[in-house]
């Protein structure tokens, strides 16, 4: 439900990008590292919606992290990433 979608959304990218991106980055000795590993996870943590879903969602965690480098906050992402979601969510009820 509603509560899903936003728990989900906020839980990820405080996962993803909040603590994973820091990280790796650090373990990797670069922001860049972080970045695409992290989002390389976020799309592999996807693979149960199918064979398309985890590039897309790479995609997405790319952008979602560097919306969080760029800001140097991941709550901005946090609300894109529940609106994203709802906009899903509400499209595929329709």
């Amino acid at each position: 439900g509603l509560l899903g979608v936003v728990c989900t959304s906020i839980g990820e990218e405080l996962f993803y990008r909040g603590y994973l991106l820091k990280r790796l980055a650090q373990a990797t000795g670069g922001v860049g590292n972080g970045l695409v590993l992290s989002s390389l996870l976020f799309g592999l943590a996807h693979t149960y919606q199918g064979i398309s879903a985890p590039l897309s969602h790479a995609a997405w965690g790319f952008l979602l992290g560097a919306f969080v480098l760029l800001l140097g906050r991941v709550w901005p992402a946090a609300i894109a990433h529940v609106l994203h979601n709802l906009y899903l969510e509400a499209v595929s009820l329709a």
